[in-house]
């Protein structure tokens, strides 16, 4: 994705919201799910815009967990497969062989 396709998306969701700093949050989420990330200089284009400082915008990005500043991956399908025989036959040999608390 280039930086110009995420200035945009920082720009309609500004728009959509008129530039007020009281949704910022909301701003970030549109952005976000325009753009897939929330690359750094487009969180400075917002601060601008919202005339708040680049920290406040930061924080708050900092705080929720929903947003990403880095390209978030995609689970690949050996990722969830289930486990084989011969791991699971493995996994039961170490578990029998652990040594048991006393007691």
């Amino acid at each position: 994705m280039s930086v110009q396709h995420e200035h945009e998306a920082v720009g309609k969701a500004l728009s959509r919201c008129e530039s007020d700093p009281h949704t910022l949050v909301q701003i970030l989420r549109e952005t976000q799910e325009l753009a897939g990330w929330l690359f750094r200089a487009v969180l400075g284009v917002g601060a601008r815009e919202l005339t708040l400082n680049l920290a406040h915008v930061e924080v708050a990005v900092g705080f929720y967990r929903f947003f990403h500043t880095r390209p978030v991956g995609r689970l690949s399908t050996p990722d969830l497969k289930w486990p084989s025989r011969a791991d699971t036959r493995s996994q039961a040999w170490r578990l029998a062989a652990a040594p048991r608390p006393r007691g």
